[in-house]
């Protein structure tokens, strides 16, 4: 049993999709998604050849019943994240099998538990009770040839007839390979990889595509015998991702998962979503599987959503910058009045006949002011502009900092006391800059503007940074009169607002921005009055890869 970090899941599953973008339905391993009080939500036609029980029993119901015990153990997993272990289950035909399971919580964005998904074991083609349960009943101890090879031609029949893409591929030439790279003691693979391309070429060229369904060819166009191939036809597009898949093999994961991009046989380029399962002792070690499921439409309409997110967030952005004007106005007179009276003093000097050292002094100070103003001016520029993300590791300390510098007039003006209580040995974190400096300008404007409509003589705002292992979390307090009960479930809604001249976007762009970093974000009442909001963003950037990540 072990615990782990939070995982990336698919979200959440619409039965009516024609396109079939439920891979939990199709993979070829056990996969079962439940609520989160246990009731079965999916089950995916492995289940029924794994446990003999039909979708249509199990869906919409806690299995226990059927179990005669605990379907799954959820004492034993109380509140981790992941867990892994062997459990027993009963199938139809009544008998109890031992079925290792790894089992995921999916959290919402307010970290509370919304489901389950558990991946088990990829049903053994040989196993008479996966076609016809009860058989095993009355089955003799000997399995005879001519039931095993029915019984493979039905299941060969159950994928050809899947409405999923899939690709029976032959990979036994690699783990021949990785026998021998572990004989000489190579632990970290993805660093061998690196060093060796030639491996991974190896790989491409030597696993074999053996069958292929008719959705496959559906899919990617062409003649079936274009397909018996090499398999690095499906990674020409996506190249980097034959590595990982290789990685993912070598360090014996049971499958992979990741969004690529592949070139079809008729000229186009789709995206994808990629899963492939690894055999296991004793399973058949000839016999992998490749799973593709097209996303090119949700990813075109992702990237519309991302573009209009931007703007959205640009619009935001600029509307700020003219709410301060005043603000930004004092900040850049105040170094230009510096150059100007310092220029002066100068000229005299000179005029004078005056020591020179007073002369330099005051030059000194005009190339400071100057710096001075240029920064600020700089700090306007990124408010203001509309640009593609820019990934860089950065202090999330000096995004703060940042933001501090450029609310400390108006701070000053509404007599607002802002408290820093910042982790000096806080992670860097992957993420853009101008989007994270535009989150915390949003929640202090938001702290700013509850502190002003509440009647209460304390005037302050707190900030704190921490981190917590694989993340980095903020927190802002105020001491404003807080959120009505009514409204909390609503704060983050865009256009929701309860003040006459808001827009209401403000939380609604930084939970946006939250969610393109992989964090989450959420707002809660304080004791004795005021309100809190609290930001996790993790370490490294989400990615596609991350968003699929192999299971174990």
């Amino acid at each position: 049993m072990r615990k782990a970090a939070t995982a990336t899941v698919p979200g959440p599953i619409d039965h009516n999709e024609p396109h079939g973008f439920d891979i939990i339905d199709q993979a070829t391993q056990s996969i079962i998604a439940y609520e989160a009080d246990g009731t079965v939500r999916t089950w995916n036609p492995a289940s029924t050849l794994l446990y003999g029980w039909p979708a249509s029993t199990a869906v919409g119901h806690r299995l226990d019943p059927l179990a005669l015990r605990d379907w799954i153990d959820w004492d034993e997993i109380g509140d981790q994240d992941e867990w892994s272990g062997t459990t027993s289950r009963r199938r139809m035909d009544g008998l109890f099998m031992d079925v290792p399971i790894r089992l995921i919580r999916r959290s919402g964005a307010d970290g509370k538990t919304i489901g389950f998904v558990e991946f088990g074991p990829v049903p053994a083609l040989d196993d008479r009770s996966l076609v016809d349960p009860d058989a095993t009943r009355d089955a003799p101890t000997e399995v005879q040839p001519g039931a095993v090879a029915r019984e493979r031609g039905v299941f060969k029949r159950l994928l050809e007839h899947m409405p999923v893409p899939l690709w029976q591929v032959d990979a036994r030439s690699p783990g021949h390979a990785f026998e021998a790279l572990r004989d000489q003691g190579v632990t970290d693979i993805e660093a061998y990889l690196a060093e060796h391309p030639k491996f991974v070429e190896f790989a491409c060229n030597t696993v074999v595509v053996t069958d292929v369904n008719r959705a496959a060819i559906t899919l990617l166009g062409g003649t079936e015998a274009q397909f018996l191939n090499p398999v690095r036809y499906i990674f020409e597009a996506t190249p980097n991702a034959a590595a990982r898949v290789t990685a993912a093999h070598y360090n014996g994961k049971c499958n992979h998962a990741e969004e690529i991009r592949i070139n079809t046989f008729d000229g186009r380029t789709l995206d994808v979503l990629f899963l492939i399962t690894f055999p296991q002792p004793p399973e058949d070690m000839k016999t992998t599987f490749i799973t593709m499921i097209d996303i090119t439409d949700q990813i075109r309409a992702e990237t519309e959503l991302r573009q209009l997110q931007a703007d959205f967030a640009h619009a935001a952005r600029i509307s700020t910058l003219g709410e301060m004007v005043a603000t930004i106005a004092h900040e850049v007179k105040q170094p230009l009045t510096a150059i100007v009276a310092n220029g002066g003093a100068s000229m005299r000097w000179l005029s004078r006949g005056g020591a020179l050292d007073r002369v330099a002094d005051r030059i000194e100070r005009i190339i400071e002011s100057a710096e001075h103003a240029n920064e600020i001016i700089l700090r306007i520029q990124r408010m203001a502009a509309n640009r593609e993300p820019a990934w860089t590791n950065l202090d999330m300390n000096d995004v703060v900092r940042e933001a501090l510098r450029f609310m400390q007039r108006e701070s000053r003006e509404k007599r607002i006391r802002i408290g820093t209580h910042l982790d000096p040995d806080l992670p860097t974190i992957n993420g853009d800059r101008v989007q994270l400096h535009q989150l915390l300008i949003n929640l202090l404007v938001n702290s700013f503007q509850a502190i002003d409509a509440g009647a209460g003589d304390e005037r302050w705002v707190d900030i704190h940074s921490g981190c917590s292992p694989g993340w980095v979390e903020l927190a802002v307090t105020d001491s404003g009169p807080g959120i009505a009960a009514e409204h909390i479930d609503k704060v983050f809604k865009g256009f929701f607002t309860t003040k006459e001249t808001g827009m209401g976007i403000g939380l609604a762009i930084c939970q946006s921005i939250v969610g393109k970093h992989g964090g989450s974000i959420a707002i809660e009442n304080l004791d004795g009055g005021g309100a809190a909001v609290r930001v996790k963003l993790p370490l490294s950037r989400v990615t596609p890869q991350t968003r699929w990540p192999s299971q174990v």
